[in-house]
């Protein structure tokens, strides 16, 4: 299958939204710095809020913006049920393994591979993307190489360096494994199945991200 023509518009087409996710992200910080509040609470007590504003920023009028936030309640959100009970169960799943692995995670059995430390990091992302290709949300494969990996102190590498792995993974499956959320949604909307959408049309994304993330990680541990 061939992916959807590319959209008419140009790139200034995604400004608002990138100036909504920068607001939303100032005022979180702001919120955990100056309010004594953690960043993820600082997240949920906002996000209601902008998410409202915005809705009526679209619409113009607070009657049209009430019907939309009650059609979007009452329709929206139980269409994707399913996603949200996956994103929480694999938080709680890749929590709970995460702490049973710990007291070492799986650095003995990586210290037998006898591969230098920087190739370990290196890995990071691919198995984090490896992981949820095969099923796992990018929470729980992040959370399982992370415990498998262990203190990266003890293989002599900063914790930056291992943290860029996690994060570029985590990134990457986003767009790159068919049972993420994002697929799902993205296959609902276009038709096709969450395999185009993740390992068709992102493929060359996704193996480019990689490429870049291992060279990210190894110049970073070339530097630290």
């Amino acid at each position: 299958e061939l992916p959807p023509p590319p959209a008419e518009e140009g790139w200034a087409v995604h400004l608002p939204l990138a100036g909504l996710v920068l607001a939303m992200l100032v005022l979180a910080l702001g919120t955990d710095r100056f309010a004594g509040l953690s960043l993820t609470a600082s997240v949920t007590l906002l996000v209601p809020p902008i998410a409202i504003g915005w809705i009526v920023l679209q619409e113009r009028r607070i009657a049209k913006a009430a019907l939309r936030l009650w059609r979007h309640l009452h329709t929206g959100l139980p269409a994707i049920r399913l996603e949200v009970l996956t994103l929480a169960g694999a938080g709680f799943s890749g929590a709970v393994l995460a702490a049973g692995m710990q007291g070492g995670g799986g650095a003995p059995l990586l210290a037998g591979l006898g591969l230098p430390a920087v190739v370990v990091a290196m890995a990071v992302p691919w198995l984090i993307v490896g992981c949820g290709v095969v099923g796992m949300t990018p929470v729980l494969a992040a959370s399982l190489v992370a415990a498998a990996v262990g203190d990266p102190r003890a293989w002599g590498l900063p914790p930056l360096v291992v943290a860029l792995g996690l994060m570029s993974g985590w990134s990457l499956t986003s767009v790159g494994a068919p049972f993420v959320a994002n697929s799902i949604v993205i296959s609902r909307l276009s038709g096709r199945s969450p395999f185009t959408v993740s390992l068709r049309w992102n493929a060359a994304y996704l193996l480019g991200g990689l490429t870049l993330a291992s060279a990210a990680i190894l110049a970073l541990g070339a530097v630290l």
